[in-house]
């Protein structure tokens, strides 16, 4: 009875595991609207300074999406815990750091 109950409890797991949908079986279409919801909630709480926007921009040589880039690092497992101004400080501190190196 025992061996009965285990086989059942494994056998759940695993559909349980098998139906929900893991971010690499998703399609190329889904991956871009979740990318441009998670855009749309990050602009939602407000743009960073714009002195630090091209203060950025400009020490990247003018690109406007590897600065995006950078920040977006320093955002990342942070969301919504700081300012955006901060994470654009956090970028150009970085990037001013790796300059003198």
């Amino acid at each position: 009875m025992f061996k009965l109950i285990v086989v059942f409890a494994i056998l759940l797991v695993l559909y349980l595991l098998y139906q929900r949908p893991q971010y690499s079986q998703l399609s190329f279409d889904q991956k871009k609207k979740r990318a441009r919801s998670k855009m749309r909630e990050l602009r939602a709480r407000g743009e960073a300074d714009f002195q630090l926007q091209q203060r950025l921009i400009q020490l990247v040589g003018g690109d406007r999406n590897e600065a995006e880039r950078l920040v977006a690092r320093q955002r990342f497992g942070t969301e919504g815990r700081y300012s955006e101004d901060f994470y654009w400080s956090l970028a150009i501190e970085e990037v001013e750091k790796s300059e003198k190196n």
